[in-house]
């Protein structure tokens, strides 16, 4: 298997933004009210997506294999000064498609965004992970992530 990890370009928005709507669509199959997407969620993603690309504090990575897009992942950087150690890397949105899963793509996928981070001087990184995705947890858990939150909501 040939595969590269590099920063997307805008050519490949098409294909960064179905692997985010498919990464979508499994959220919501965890949890239909949370996760709930808008009739205008792609547009909406498609224009996020481009202003990533632009954004010299966020990351858009591809993995390619034989240059076929197969996986991605956001990675952005922020200085949050209400905490000490307020340099701080956040992660999105990794996906590799099914059929790709279970062959390294998603940990190194991973592995390029943390360096990026750290070159950046992010201290400590944060992703969420949706409830009911085991196996998402168990995998950031390999990767050293621990939990520290839960997050609840209510529909009023």
């Amino acid at each position: 298997m040939n595969m590269i990890i590099e920063q997307a370009t805008a050519a490949d928005l098409a294909c960064v933004l179905d692997l985010t709507m498919e990464h979508a669509r499994l959220n919501e199959g965890f949890d239909r009210q949370y996760y709930s997407l808008a009739d205008d969620a792609e547009a909406d993603y498609r224009e996020s997506l481009r202003q990533s690309l632009r954004d010299q504090s966020q990351r858009v990575l591809v993995a390619r294999v034989d240059e076929e897009i197969v996986g991605c992942i956001q990675a952005d950087f922020r200085k949050i000064l209400i905490f000490r150690r307020s340099e701080r890397g956040f992660i999105y949105n990794l996906y590799v498609q099914r059929m790709w899963r279970r062959r390294g793509i998603g940990r190194h996928l991973m592995e390029k965004a943390i360096d990026w981070l750290q070159t950046s001087g992010a201290e400590m990184i944060f992703l969420n992970v949706a409830g009911g995705n085991d196996e998402a947890q168990r995998f950031y858990e390999r990767l050293g992530f621990k939990t520290v939150n839960t997050n609840m909501y209510k529909l009023i």
